[in-house]
């Protein structure tokens, strides 16, 4: 079980404390088990050991390589990690550029990264100020997982079900898309859609993939994804709680 204190605690003490001991929160008990993936980006190829996190193939194939894993963060720490980040994060409302249109997405956005590090897209551009504590934490277990390294964070807050992003792909140039872009979901559960941009000429392969992305989950999208599929997180009015996406992603220096 991954085990955090209470973050108000951490972030009053860490400057005081050495890296490896806040790292040691996260770690597993002795003799617990991990999960790896190792050569994921080569299709058919990659090692999956048997461990604590509940893992899914959705995609694995020579278009693309997503992963799922439903309990990533336990309920106790992924509670802790929403309130952190929904306190003590900056969030804004971005202005993008939209089919030559600035508009305003219905949701909001904040950055985290290695200091002075940008990432555009949509004409806006992000520069990081540095990481959040509990991301860096948060990062270096995702980066155990997957086996990359990621040295920025895109931040999407949705407000309540009527906050969304439309199908799209983050295929941009800043991006190192062989790292490919691992995502947290924390709050409520929301429906994500991978879209095929080629139809396929059999009707029911036209149809959207649907993942229920649960708070504490880890989504993986590697290989040829972005270049073969968008994405989206469609309207769901009914939905009254909140969700924080935190995209884990490795930006060309």
């Amino acid at each position: 079980m991954l085990i955090l204190f209470i973050w108000s605690k951490i972030l009053k003490t860490c400057k005081n404390m050495k890296n490896s001991s806040i790292e040691n929160f996260f770690k597993p008990k002795t003799g617990q088990k991990r999960n790896i993936i190792e050569n994921c980006n080569e299709p058919k190829t990659k090692k999956i050991k048997e461990q604590k996190h509940s893992f899914r193939t959705i995609f694995d194939n020579e278009k693309a390589q997503v992963f799922y894993y439903e309990n990533f963060l336990d309920k106790k720490d992924a509670d802790i990690l929403f309130k952190e980040l929904t306190n003590n994060i900056a969030w804004e409302q971005e202005k993008i550029v939209l089919f030559g249109n600035i508009v305003e997405p219905s949701r909001l956005t904040s950055s985290n990264g290695d200091v002075g590090l940008s990432y555009s897209y949509s004409g806006t551009k992000k520069i990081s100020q540095g990481w959040n504590t509990a991301l860096d934490i948060v990062r270096k277990q995702v980066e155990d997982v997957t086996g990359h390294k990621y040295n920025f964070a895109l931040l999407n807050k949705y407000r309540d079900g009527s906050d969304s992003v439309g199908a799209h792909s983050d295929s941009e140039k800043d991006l190192n898309l062989e790292a490919g872009i691992a995502s947290i979901s924390l709050g409520a559960e929301r429906d994500f859609l991978l879209h095929p941009k080629e139809k396929p000429t059999d009707a029911k392969k036209r149809k959207a993939t649907k993942v229920i992305l649960q708070s504490g989950s880890l989504l993986v999208m590697s290989g040829n994804c972005q270049k073969n599929y968008k994405h989206s997180v469609p309207k769901r009015p009914k939905i009254l709680d909140s969700r924080i996406n935190i995209t884990f992603r490795s930006v060309n220096t």
